[in-house]
């Protein structure tokens, strides 16, 4: 009986160490080589959001997660995003996916506003009319543009 109950325990534990393995790696800048912080690393399983993580003080990075087949996708304001198809994790195994990002993911809008364009609103107003005044008139881009 005693056999019985050790072999059954071994067993056990077998399959729950191999039930969860993880994934690692390094995520750094294609040009420099520079380690980004604070990148984002996403797995989905079918197509659908598993678990990510995000890059340490160093670009690394490291994933729980059971064994299969992910999608990764890596992601870091910037830069492009890069997402890599059919990537296999298997337990018992060193499982490690190092990335480059190239730069000009991100684009970036800006406002341009006249240093007075404040003061042009506010100066006739009454006192009542700028406690009600609401904040998306201040932004109004017809505005805006005519004061150019």
């Amino acid at each position: 009986m005693r056999q019985i109950l050790i072999l059954l325990a071994v067993c056990i534990s077998g399959a729950l160490s191999a039930q969860s393995t993880s994934l690692a790696g390094k995520i750094t800048d294609r040009e420099t080589g520079e380690e980004l912080i604070g990148g984002n690393v996403t797995l989905y399983l079918n197509g659908v959001l598993a678990t990510g993580a995000a890059t340490d003080f160093t670009g690394n990075y490291s994933i729980n997660v059971d064994p299969g087949t992910y999608d990764v996708e890596v992601s870091y304001i910037g830069y492009s995003p890069q997402r890599i198809t059919g990537v296999t994790i298997r337990s018992g195994q060193a499982n490690r996916l190092d990335l480059q990002l190239g730069s000009g993911g991100g684009r970036i809008y800006t406002t341009y506003l006249p240093a007075n364009y404040f003061q042009m609103k506010y100066e006739s107003l009454s006192i009542e009319e700028e406690e009600n005044l609401n904040r998306e008139e201040l932004f109004n881009e017809a505005e805006c543009d005519k004061s150019r």
